[in-house]
């Protein structure tokens, strides 16, 4: 919404958004990423806790929302995304939220992003394919 309104929100932070989807993208596909340890304090008391390993729960679970990232950051901007393509590639064409299950977290966008994100150029269409 914020770019169809002239706001570039992609690039804030130089491009933190791009490096998160890459660094999610790859954990996704089973790839070593890198991780630091934190804590923080809970209760009246904040009795002090610790995260000291990245969680293995959801990883590699299909969700409808690479297309939208990828595309925006490849055909639009230019840039280069190896995880983010190799997450297009491996799900196939996105779907809508009940494609993925009843509980889910295909619900977590309306999908469909292959059909509303891809951007071809006539260039890239093989000539059998192309309009008369």
């Amino acid at each position: 919404m914020a770019w169809n309104q002239g706001i570039d929100l992609y690039s804030a932070k130089d491009n933190a958004f791009a490096k998160a989807a890459e660094y999610v993208a790859r954990f996704n596909l089973g790839h070593d990423v890198p991780f630091t340890t934190y804590g923080w304090g809970t209760g009246q008391n904040c009795d002090y806790r610790e995260h000291t390993v990245i969680s293995e729960r959801q990883r590699g679970q299909v969700r409808p929302v690479w297309e939208t990232v990828y595309h925006h950051y490849t055909a639009r901007q230019g840039y280069a995304m190896p995880n983010l393509d190799a997450m297009t590639r491996e799900n196939g064409a996105e779907g809508g939220g009940g494609d993925y299950g009843l509980n889910s977290g295909g619900f977590d966008t309306l999908g469909f992003g292959t059909l509303t994100h891809v951007r071809l150029h006539w260039d890239d269409i093989p000539d059998d394919l192309a309009p008369l």
